[in-house]
């Protein structure tokens, strides 16, 4: 009688799979935090830009918005880029977010803006 260890057992091929399931993981959440935290990134650029443009340079407000509109989608390209070059996945995830965080940290840290208060 032969025994189930005798026989070896040939994994067909349509069951093999080429690539690991860890590196379609990664490379899924690598995307996810390219696509998400790279417009949360320029999202909170955009908007720092938007107010510390006219502060800085005497720019008009709506001058400084259509700018950073038009910058922010240079610096989203960047981001999505540099996603896939850097090495580590945890390095991309924090730099996202410590960047994010600063990004919408600074309009606070700027001086309030001369309005005028004079009632009518």
């Amino acid at each position: 009688m032969l025994s189930a260890l005798s026989i070896p057992f040939v994994r067909p091929r349509w069951l093999t799979l080429p690539v690991s399931l860890s590196k379609v993981l990664r490379t899924v959440l690598r995307l996810v935090a390219a696509v998400g935290g790279g417009y949360a990134l320029c999202a909170a650029w955009v908007a720092l830009l938007s107010v510390a443009l006219p502060r800085m340079t005497g720019l008009a407000q709506s001058e400084a918005v259509v700018l950073s509109a038009m910058l922010g989608y240079v610096l989203y390209l960047g981001v999505l880029l540099w996603a896939f070059s850097v090495r580590r996945l945890r390095q991309l995830c924090l730099l996202l977010l410590g960047g994010t965080v600063l990004a919408q940290q600074l309009p606070n840290r700027l001086r309030p803006s001369q309005r005028c208060t004079a009632s009518l």
